[in-house]
Formats: C-alpha cells, structure tokens, sequence
C-alpha cells in the first residue's frame, strides 16, 4: 500500500500545475535556442555562397590577369597596349583616322505642319 501511494503522490507532482508551467517554459526556452541556430545556420549558408562567388570571380580575375603579365612581357604586347592606350605611331608610320559623318534627318514638315501653314495661310 505505500508503494501505492507513494507512486499516486509522484504521479501527483508530475501533473501538478507548477511542473507543468516549468516544462512548458524549459521547452520555449529550447524552441527559442533551437530557432537562433537555425538562423545562424541560414546566414552562414549564404555567405558560404556569397564567400563561392568571390572566389570564382577572383579566380577567373587571376586568368585574367595571368594572361595579361604574359601578354605584357613581351615587347610586342607592350608596343600594342601603348598604341591602344595612347594612339601613337612610331617615327616612319601614319595614322588614318576615319570618321563618319553625322546623319542629318531629313526635314520634311509633318500632315500637321502642313495643315497649319494652310490655316496660316488662309487668314492673312
């Protein structure tokens, strides 16, 4: 019989209001921790991203580069980007320079134009 009631006043305490109360504010405490690192994680996945797509832009920025040094460190890839860059020529060379010439539109007078220069026309 004791351990019967003993066992009916445990039974008691479990569902007691108190003990409730707690549970239920240990487990919005774990729900809250539990959503934080959930945010920290999302975060953490987009600068993974973001850290991804920097790397690809300056690894394709490094080719890019590498591939001027080798351009540049001959003298005819220093000669070609002094002409580009400054539009020199050396002592026996010309230079042409074409130009087109600017597209005047036509000037023909509107159906408006027209019909007002009648009225104009008609009342002098």
């Amino acid at each position: 019989m004791y351990t019967f009631q003993r066992g009916k006043r445990r039974r008691r305490l479990l569902y007691s209001t108190v003990t409730l109360v707690i549970l239920a504010l240990a487990a919005l405490v774990l729900a809250r921790s539990a959503w934080l690192a959930h945010g920290k994680y999302a975060l953490a996945r987009r600068n993974l991203a973001d850290a991804k797509r920097q790397i690809n832009e300056l690894r394709a920025r490094q080719t890019y580069l590498e591939q001027e040094v080798g351009r540049l460190s001959s003298p005819r890839g220093v000669e070609e980007e002094i002409r580009s860059r400054f539009q020199v020529t050396k002592d026996d060379e010309e230079v042409l320079v074409v130009v087109d010439q600017p597209t005047v539109p036509a000037t023909s007078p509107s159906g408006a134009k027209r019909l007002w220069e009648w009225f104009k026309r008609i009342w002098r």
